[in-house]
């Protein structure tokens, strides 16, 4: 499906911010240019409060299937009513085909980061009944003020495992040593990506060893 933006201008015709507009046009790129889909007519936004939002709701019922809005200025109810709406919210100056594209070029960079971030693990997952897994280094990666506490403290409070492996650069020293180091049996394995260390409870048997 095309991208569509809808553009607010005043009774002039001219590129304007929302509480001037007296229409909203909205536009779809048709091969290299972009046209006209079609023409909005607004009335003046209301004062009151649940009169504005009801108008707003309208609105944004009747863009359909456009989820972008560009215009030179958004503030309050009417900002709040099209965030909630899930528009993409551009504000600019000037209003170019250029900037159109530009905008359509950010979007779908946003949901291509989105998609790859919504594939990356933030807590162990559980592979087969009990054994659980993550992928630190990834998620490491995408989020650099991650920490391994921040990530497997909660898993250790909330979530009892036969085994947990994950992936890291090395064993993280608060595992290796103190408390922990009393209650999970650990055991590390070197790949070409990385430390894959293991983790299950301890049992009677390795309080023996």
């Amino acid at each position: 499906m095309s991208e569509k933006i809808a553009v607010t201008f005043n009774a002039n015709g001219q590129y304007c911010s929302f509480r001037e507009a007296l229409q909203v046009t909205v536009y779809v790129k048709d091969n290299a240019a972009w046209i006209v889909d079609k023409t909005l007519p607004l009335a003046p936004l209301a004062a009151e409060t649940n009169a504005l939002r009801l108008q707003l709701r309208t609105i944004t019922d009747q863009l359909t299937d456009c989820k972008i809005l560009l215009t030179t200025a958004i503030t309050g109810i009417s900002y709040h009513v099209f965030d909630k709406m899930n528009f993409s919210i551009f504000e600019a100056p000037t209003f170019t085909a250029e900037l159109c594209d530009d905008i359509v070029d950010e979007i779908a960079a946003n949901k291509e980061e989105l998609t790859i971030d919504s594939l990356i693990f933030r807590a162990p997952v559980e592979i087969i009944s009990g054994c659980y897994y993550l992928d630190y280094l990834l998620l490491e990666k995408r989020q650099p003020d991650s920490t391994t506490k921040k990530v497997l403290l909660p898993f250790f409070d909330s979530t009892p495992f036969a085994s947990l492996t994950f992936r890291c650069s090395h064993i993280p020293p608060w595992l290796e040593y103190g408390e922990y180091a009393k209650k999970y049996a650990l055991s590390q394995k070197e790949t070409a990506g990385g430390v894959l260390i293991t983790l299950r409870p301890m049992t009677s048997k390795d309080l023996r060893l």
